[in-house]
């Protein structure tokens, strides 16, 4: 069977990048032919190429971008690595050609036995569009399946809603990878939608520690923090007090954009890849994160985790704390601004997730029908 996957696979994006890997991996172990439609949203290889950020919303906000984009400058050899990494990591995924837009994918769609959509973020209603939602597939007489897009935000207006339904409807296997979201979609569509786990958690710790090299890219103990956009004051905070509980430095990645700045971070590394970034989250003793792909990998290492939610109409840190049986205390907050003390209890995950990950595979086999390889 030929599948195609529509996902985000396509930014510099450590978790997006790991997730659209763990699912192209996991059709593929299932003898699924798997290839990654490559799809381009208008404007976004600007996005992808760009080396500097000078983004500026408010005044208060220029020294930071201004220390930033000098730090990338003096680095850049080193980011340039970082993107050669980025594209070794994807050297052996199957694409399609490039579509850019709607007009491209609907004019000549790539044709498969199947299209898969997922997983990330690629419903969230305000950036959703229809070809994430398989709308050039669905006259094609195939099987259209969604694993576990993300929804990500319980703020949806009622224009948000209609638009939503317009593009999704019609799929023949409907899931989400929150369950806030399944629930939200369900009322929407008007239709069942199963809640099943992001793709990292398709593939065991062990599996993931394979991909990655053995040795440690840093000597010595140290705690990561993976920040992409967060509330700076929580952000700093947080950080400071794991470094105090832990008496250690903290580590942590060049991202995009100018955020590492005045958080407490002791070291960055600017040449990362999504093997790199495996590396520096496995080998810390603990794991201070403001994204969801950070807070779940440390999760899945069962690292002690700080994740810090940044947005309150965001659902999906509280999502997978709450599907593992996890103390939400340990989720940092406008109204939970202290980290909590102790180790992070895990006693009841392992259950969970087992019950998860079962109901999650199940999904993802039934939905590609019995073509495939048990």
């Amino acid at each position: 069977m030929d599948v195609g996957l529509i996902t985000q696979h396509n930014l510099r994006n450590f978790g997006s990048d790991l997730q659209a890997f763990s699912l192209y991996a996991r059709l593929n172990e299932l003898g699924a032919k798997t290839s990654v439609i490559n799809y381009w949203l208008p404007g976004l290889r600007r996005i992808y190429n760009s080396k500097y950020d000078w983004k500026v919303d408010g005044l208060s906000k220029l020294p930071r971008r201004i220390l930033g984009n000098l730090a990338r400058f003096a680095n850049a050899r080193n980011i340039e690595k970082s993107r050669e990494r980025f594209a070794q990591f994807r050297s052996g995924w199957r694409l399609t050609r490039e579509y850019v837009g709607e007009d491209a994918i609907n004019r000549d769609p790539p044709v498969f036995d199947a299209y898969v959509a997922g997983s990330d973020a690629i419903w969230h209603p305000r950036y959703i569009v229809p070809a994430r939602g398989l709308c050039f597939a669905k006259g094609l007489g195939k099987r259209t399946v969604a694993y576990a897009p993300s929804v990500g935000t319980s703020q949806i207006s009622a224009d948000e809603a209609e638009n939503m339904r317009r593009i999704i409807s019609g799929i023949d296997f409907l899931s989400c990878r929150e369950k806030s979201g399944a629930e939200r979609l369900s009322e929407i569509l008007q239709e069942p939608v199963e809640a099943v786990l992001d793709p990292i958690f398709l593939h065991s710790p062990e599996w993931w520690k394979s991909q990655m090299d053995a040795e440690p890219i840093l000597k010595g103990d140290y705690i990561f923090a993976y920040l992409v956009l967060p509330d700076r004051k929580l952000a700093r905070q947080t950080l400071r007090a794991v470094k105090k509980r832990y008496g250690l430095p903290a580590a942590s990645i060049a991202l995009g954009i100018a955020d590492n700045y005045g958080l407490g971070v002791d070291k960055t590394v600017f040449d990362a890849g999504p093997r790199e970034f495996l590396n520096l989250l496995v080998n810390a003793k603990a794991v201070v994160a403001s994204s969801f792909h950070g807070a779940a990998f440390g999760l899945h290492f069962r690292k002690d985790v700080y994740a810090i939610k940044s947005n309150p109409f965001d659902t999906r840190i509280d999502d997978i704390f709450e599907r593992f049986g996890l103390p939400p205390d340990r989720i940092i907050s406008a109204s939970n601004p202290s980290p909590a003390s102790g180790d992070l209890d895990y006693s009841r995950a392992d259950a969970k997730f087992a019950e998860e990950l079962a109901k999650s595979q199940n999904y993802l086999k039934c939905a590609l029908g019995t073509e495939l390889k048990k």
